[in-house]
Order: C-alpha cells, then structure tokens, then sequence
C-alpha cells in the first residue's frame, strides 16, 4: 500500500501540492486465493468508463464456420475490470513486455481482420 509524505515540516499542515506518494519498501506474499480461476482468450471486447475499463474475455469457436455463414460464435468467459490508473500501468507494462519478446524471440504477426 502507498503512504503519503508530507515534504514540509510536520509544524505545518501539508497541502495537495506538499505531497508525493512514496512506495512501501515491503515483502511480497502472494498467495492464490479459493475462487482463483485460469482462463484462457483469443477474443476481448473493451469497455471504458470515466472510472474504469471493463475487459470482456471470451473464446471464439469457429467450429462449423463456412463461406455461406461467416458466424463464429464467442463464448464469453469473465470479465476483469481494472482502475484507470491499473489500466494505464498494465498497458505500459505490457508495450514494454512484448517489446522484449520481439528483440529475443522476433516479430509478432497479428492476423489481419
């Protein structure tokens, strides 16, 4: 959790503009909890509010896909909904995750739609 430190003496109340957040230096335990759940997605729908984004995961099965019908159907399978500044973090994670990968591994190629 983060704390707040005020830059100012502790004399003086501290303002808005007085404040960082610092970092707790803690140990880290993390344990899986009884409702953990794995899932799988080849498939996401993303819904942003002014509070937060939804992440709708699903799996397409393209079982029974033809040329007449060009319908596959997703089969929804959770939802994560994250802050707006988790959501922002995750994404700067994630560019900066991929990016190592393609300079170890190589390009990855997204199929065209």
């Amino acid at each position: 959790m983060a704390k707040r430190r005020s830059l100012v003496s502790t004399s003086q109340p501290a303002t808005v503009e007085q404040t960082e957040i610092v970092r707790a230096n803690v140990h880290r335990v993390t344990e899986k909890s009884p409702s953990y759940v794995s899932l799988y997605t080849n498939d996401i729908q993303v819904q942003l509010s002014p509070w937060d984004v939804r992440l709708i995961v699903g799996q397409i099965d393209s079982i029974g896909l033809t040329v007449e019908d060009p319908t596959v159907v997703v089969q929804q399978v959770g939802e994560l909904r994250l802050s707006l500044p988790l959501a922002k973090k995750l994404t700067l994670i994630l560019v900066n995750q991929l990016k190592g990968y393609e300079q170890r591994i190589g390009t990855i190629h997204i199929p065209e739609d």
